[in-house]
This record gives C-alpha cells, structure tokens and sequence, in this order.
C-alpha cells in the first residue's frame, strides 16, 4: 500500500488537524476584539516586505497584552476548538507503523497543547507564547518556519531522521503551506481553503475528515497516482467516499 513508501508524514495545525474556521490567530483576535482591519493591514505589510514576520507577530501580541489578557483567556478561546475528526486515529496509525510525525505550523503551541493534549510530535516547528508566573502574557517565540519556512523545516527534519526527501509526505491547506506541498515527495492539500495549495499539492482531497487521507494512504490503487511527480494534481475525494 501507498503508506509504505513514506517514512516521515509533516502536517499543519490549523484546519488540517484541529476544527478552527479560520486560523488560530483570527480565532483569537475574534474572541478578544481585534478590528479586521487591523489584522488584514498587518498581513499586507506583511506581504509587501514592510512587516517582518516577526513584528508582526509582536504587533499582534501588544494588541493582546494591551486588553490584559491573560493565559486563562487564551485558554478559554482555544477550548472551543475540537480536532478534526480523524486527525488523532491517523497519527497514532502512522506512529504504529514505526513512521516520523513532525509539526509545521504557523499557529501557536498553546492550541495544539489544548486541543490535541495526547498527541506527541517527533518535532514541533510553531509559535510559542510565554506567560508569566501571575498569568500575564510575556512574550511569544515567533516561529522561523512559516510560508517559505516550512520547506526549509521539512528538509530539516528530512536530514535530523535521514530520509530521503522522496520518502516525505506534508499535508496542509493553507496558502502558507504551498512551499512546503511543492517541495514534499508528496504534498497533500486536505480540507484546503486555497487554490495556491491545491495547485502546490500532488493530491488534492476535500473535506473535513482526516479518516480520508488515511483511507487513502491505505489504499492500493492510489499508487497509480502518487509513485511519480509528473502531471497536475488530483482531486480523489469522490474516490474516497
């Protein structure tokens, strides 16, 4: 079966993993009162060049340590975010069968920590937020590995567990995973919210259960469509279901 030919599995948190509309981010500034027009001015400087990813991570976080809040807001808001369904059974399936399971995310440890507390990753690429002793928010680690990044943390943990680039599957849905679907031996956009993944991905599956991709890791036939890089992606979910 196609799940024998791959040795290191990457995914996203957020939409891939756990059940957030959007991403964790605007999950948060929507519970504490951000302005949209805030955080959408923030990601065009962003993109532009004239906000450092960092910054901007920092910038969303004044915005926060500014209302007061605190660890136990954060965790109020997060808790209301479930896992995808699926999401848990796959990774156990994949560890099983003696499989490397890594994290690339640009949403926050605190989410995964919540909402997937039983789930262990072999490495763990995210942002972190720091709290202080009282409750206060500190700071946040800002994650080197986002957009462009998660190619470069794919590759790295490619070489940390020696395996060859091939034997890499990456499974996101974001326009910030398109790098690391393009450079994975197999990049699959799961429950994807945008057409730059799909167009990055070799395989394209719908929906919101990650029961899916495991159906289709399990299946023989999808061997025909994933043991070469050539073509244009494809969309299997009517084969799934």
């Amino acid at each position: 079966m196609l799940l024998d030919h791959y040795d290191l599995f990457a995914f996203d948190l957020d939409r891939t993993l756990i059940a957030v509309a959007d991403f964790v981010w605007n999950h948060l500034h929507d519970r504490f009162g951000v302005a949209p027009a805030v955080r959408k001015a923030r990601r065009e400087q962003f993109k532009q060049g004239q906000l450092s990813y960092k910054d901007w991570v920092k910038a969303d976080l004044g915005d926060w340590r500014a209302q007061g809040r605190t660890r136990a807001d954060f965790v109020d808001a997060l808790s209301e975010i479930k896992p995808i369904a699926g999401a848990e059974t796959f990774i156990q399936t994949l560890q099983k069968e003696g499989k490397k399971v890594v994290l690339i995310s640009g949403s926050v440890s605190l989410a995964r920590e919540i909402v997937l507390p039983h789930t262990r990753f072999d490495a763990e690429y995210i942002n972190r937020i720091h709290f202080l002793p009282d409750g206060g928010l500190a700071d946040c680690t800002a994650t080197n590995y986002d957009f462009e990044g998660k190619a470069l943390a794919l590759m790295a943990c490619a070489r940390t567990f020696r395996i060859p680039m091939a034997r890499t599957v990456f499974v996101g849905d974001g326009e910030n995973d398109a790098p690391a679907l393009r450079q994975a031996g197999l990049g699959l956009a799961f429950h994807a919210s945008s057409e730059k993944a799909k167009e990055a991905a070799r395989i394209v599956i719908d929906g919101d259960d990650m029961g899916l991709v495991q159906a289709f890791f399990q299946k023989e036939a999808a061997l025909d469509c994933c043991l070469g890089r050539s073509g244009a992606f494809r969309n299997i979910t009517n084969n799934l279901t």
